[in-house]
């Protein structure tokens, strides 16, 4: 009796693992089929058949290196996202503290921040450009940057509020009592133990700030401040569709969000108060 109701338990497990990896394999599809296309030729990509087994080429990266100046798009799509996350993380974090620990009106201005979130990005397209342009600084990735910043600021702000709520008061009034001011506590009580928190929304600023395609079309279309999306649609034309290029462009957006998501994913799921327990 005690065998067979061991078997039902492994056979459901079993059946639970295999229904896991098929959502993962029906997810991960089309970015293992654009890194497999970004290592075959012209000729295989547009084949009728399936060509699983071929032999890898890297003339598609070659080509978007040495015709296309990739390697600049690359530096400027890191300048924007490394540039905006730090801002942004700078700004929203003692912001979040404060609507979090001063509750004095502090649903208000969250609701307040939450509208601005309302706005699709097209609707205030054409204002950002003539700010800009009337600034001298199109085609300019500070421009780019700041837009960055203003549709990151509000997410990150009550994601990050959400973190430090989770954060008992009583660690704050304990060490108020030890002698600490206010400054010191937000930067070496509270800021250690929001460290998923930070961590997490900074992750997120990074990859809206790198993906972000409309406003970097609109702002940035010079070849000097092209960012990596951009570019990658210089492959699609009137007249052809380049996959081979436009693969290994879509490679080279995802790769480096991919490898910080498996670098820092333990701090994305980690309870944020196990730091304040021990």
């Amino acid at each position: 009796m005690l065998s067979k109701a061991l078997a039902i338990k492994r056979t459901r497990r079993a059946s639970f693992y295999f229904a896991i990896l098929l959502v993962v394999l029906l997810w991960a599809f089309p970015i293992l089929w654009i890194i497999l296309g970004s290592f075959k030729t012209d000729k295989l990509i547009i084949s009728q058949s399936l060509n699983l087994l071929f032999q890898p080429t890297v003339v598609n990266y070659e080509r978007i290196f040495s015709s296309h100046n990739f390697g600049k798009f690359l530096v400027n799509s890191l300048l924007v996202a490394i540039g905006t996350s730090v801002i942004v993380l700078a700004s929203s974090f003692p912001a979040s503290y404060s609507l979090s620990r001063f509750k004095t009106g502090g649903d208000m201005m969250s609701l307040g921040i939450l509208i601005t979130r309302i706005a699709p990005p097209a609707a205030v397209l054409m204002p950002f450009f003539i700010i800009f342009k009337n600034l001298s600084l199109l085609n300019n990735l500070w421009a780019l940057i700041l837009v960055n910043i203003s549709l990151n600021m509000s997410f990150s702000l009550l994601l990050m509020r959400s973190f430090i709520d989770e954060i008992p008061v009583s660690i704050e009034e304990a060490a108020t009592l030890e002698g600490a001011t206010l400054f010191q506590t937000m930067v070496k009580l509270i800021f250690p133990l929001a460290r998923s928190g930070i961590i997490t929304t900074s992750i997120f600023t990074f990859i809206f700030s790198w993906n972000e395609y409309l406003f970097a079309m609109v702002l940035c279309s010079s070849n000097r401040v092209k960012t990596l999306p951009v570019a990658a649609g210089d492959f699609v034309t009137a007249y052809a569709i380049e996959w081979g290029p436009v693969f290994a462009s879509g490679t080279l957006i995802l790769l480096p969000i991919l490898i910080l998501t498996f670098m820092v994913q333990r701090y994305i799921v980690k309870g944020l108060t196990v730091g304040a327990v021990k």
